[in-house]
């Protein structure tokens, strides 16, 4: 039945991405007729305020269920440098609860990043994207007698595919680790944190 319906459903998503597109097309020429008609009213002058040059972006990672529960999730506000280029800062919090079923080994984790990022869009449903990541894993080890906790750096680089009307879009973010060194009792960075990071992402004024 599934098989027989796979043609319909991605004619539907074709024509609806069409026509998504489309109107995102017509909503920004719209947008730059008229400020170039202000621009024209005021003298030749195009002064864009503050506010129109701030970008936000929220960001839900994987949920887990494996030996237990685990969510993820990233926040990052820019300011547009140039229409296509953002620059900005974010912050990444993860929580994990991790069940080992028969012994006393259960045990809580809370990771958290900050990152400063370059962004730059590539027509109206791309972009490109570089962090550079101050982290702090906990190792989970419940021990009070060693540190739990260990910090490193990492630089990720990847991109995004949006979709959406006016400020607001929706999409998917992948970012991948460029530096694997050894940071941790022969662990490397890919072992305490990952390889790649993908999320759900909604961004305003990309």
């Amino acid at each position: 039945m599934i098989i027989k319906l796979m043609p319909y459903l991605l004619a539907g998503l074709f024509v609806f991405s069409s026509a998504t597109e489309a109107d995102a097309q017509r909503r920004s020429r719209s947008s730059t007729r008229e400020k170039t008609e202000s621009r024209d009213r005021r003298g030749g002058e195009d002064k864009e305020s503050i506010k129109d040059k701030l970008a936000y972006d929220i960001f839900l990672g994987t949920l887990g269920f494996n030996r237990g529960f685990s969510v993820s999730t990233k926040l990052g506000a820019g300011y547009k440098i140039i229409d296509p280029l953002t620059a900005g800062v974010g912050t990444k919090l993860a929580f994990a609860f991790f069940n080992e079923l028969g012994t006393a080994n259960d045990a809580t984790v809370f990771n958290f990043a900050f990152f400063p990022y370059l962004r730059y869009r590539i027509g109206e449903q791309f972009y490109l994207k570089g962090e550079y990541n101050f982290f702090s894993r906990d190792l989970g080890t419940n021990d009070p007698n060693s540190d739990n906790r260990v910090n490193f750096q990492f630089p990720m680089a990847g991109g995004g595919y949006v979709q959406g009307f006016d400020d607001w879009k929706f999409g998917i973010e992948v970012m991948f680790l460029l530096d694997d060194d050894v940071v941790f009792s022969g662990l490397e960075k890919s072992d305490l944190y990952t390889f790649i990071e993908y999320n759900i992402s909604f961004l305003y004024n990309l």
